[in-house]
């Protein structure tokens, strides 16, 4: 990467410090009024083969997600919205991810900024640190920390049998207080043992997804050209590219199907026709799209895609052009849940209803119990 100051560092990383404290009070907000839009065509022929019986009997579905820089529950509905986390100000939580037996929640937590007049540019660097809340109780504790300078574990992930939790790991390589380039890698971090070491799966990746079964791992890596998802064995061994850099601009967050099939993940909308099974968004007088919304926000638009495993498929899932758009599937596989920074929706596969449940939207991973 090209060098930048310390600086804007930050500022594209967000909110640093080594302060440590975080609340975690849960409160309860107004449910948030469900809307449908038509943004999204029918994709249930590509993604059928995806869809699991039902569980019968499962508590009512539940999406958590990083707003506002709180950690939030909503139902699938979007009723019944409750804040898990609220950091104080300054704080930013995000990357929640379920524990399997849903009595936990793992996040990324980066603290407020804490001056100091001696400490030096290393100490002004973001960093973030891996906690778990306790559901019922409603404390949290720290998972694991970082162990460098604006080093950030992120996008934690919970294996199958829930003894540990993947996470992606990114810290900057400096020289004097200039940062002249980025180490990424992913991480497993064991749950169980508070003085358990972290254990580097692979190196140069990000944004790790485990598939139900744990037998599968899905991530991005940077390459010349671009950015490639890769799918490897569960120790990082026999990674194979599953979508080259030059199907899609901009790959980022994979998700495991819940039959580990295939992939959905989200990348630039391009602007050449490719293969897609979703009309272009309606337009009329009386309202916005969802793409001319987000682009008035900031970055490029997204859209979400569709991959097998084995790399066939790759097709074109909505046409939104969303502001980084991040997405997980229903327990059931029969539904999408996607948060951006145009809003949080459900997308039931094979209707052409994208149903906003949370208008303010939010950025990071979504998960869906």
């Amino acid at each position: 990467m090209n060098a930048a100051s310390a600086q804007d560092y930050r500022q594209a990383w967000g909110i640093a410090s080594s302060d440590r404290t975080v609340p975690h009070a849960p409160r309860s907000w107004p449910a948030t009024r469900t809307v449908r839009r038509g943004a999204i065509g029918p994709i249930g022929a590509l993604l059928a083969s995806c869809a699991v019986p039902a569980i019968l009997g499962r508590v009512p579905a539940r999406l958590v997600y990083g707003a506002g820089g709180a950690i939030v529950e909503v139902a699938d509905d979007g009723s019944g919205r409750t804040v898990r986390v609220q950091p104080p100000p300054g704080g930013v939580a995000r990357d929640p991810a379920w524990s399997p037996d849903g009595t936990r929640i793992a996040y990324a937590y980066t603290p407020p900024i804490v001056a100091t007049r001696d400490g030096g540019a290393a100490t002004m660097l973001p960093t973030s640190d891996l906690y778990v809340l306790d559901v019922r109780s409603g404390t949290a504790r720290v998972l694991h920390s970082h162990e460098a300078p604006g080093e950030s574990l992120e996008r934690p992930m919970w294996l199958p049998d829930g003894t540990a939790v993947l996470a992606s790991t990114v810290a900057p390589v400096l020289e004097g207080g200039t940062v002249r380039d980025l180490r990424e890698a992913v991480v497993r971090v064991p749950v169980g043992d508070p003085s358990g070491a972290r254990v580097i799966i692979a190196t140069g990746v990000q944004d790790a997804a485990i598939s139900p079964d744990g037998t599968k791992l899905a991530w991005v890596r940077r390459v010349p050209e671009g950015r490639i998802i890769e799918i490897a064995n569960p120790d990082g061994s026999g990674a194979v590219s599953v979508v080259p850099a030059t199907s899609v601009d901009g790959a980022a967050w994979p998700r495991f199907s819940p039959d580990g099939r295939r992939l959905v993940f989200s990348a630039v909308s391009p602007l050449t026709p490719v293969p897609t099974v979703t009309p272009l968004p309606r337009r009329s007088a009386g309202w916005v799209t969802v793409a001319e919304a987000s682009a008035a926000r900031h970055g490029l638009p997204m859209d979400l895609f569709a991959v097998g495993i084995d790399g066939s498929g790759l097709a074109r899932l909505t046409t939104v052009g969303e502001d980084s758009p991040q997405a997980t599937w229903s327990p059931d596989g029969k539904r999408l849940a996607i948060v951006s920074g145009g809003g949080t929706y459900v997308l039931p596969v094979g209707t052409v209803d994208l149903q906003v449940i949370d208008a303010g939207g939010g950025h990071g991973a979504i998960d869906w119990r």
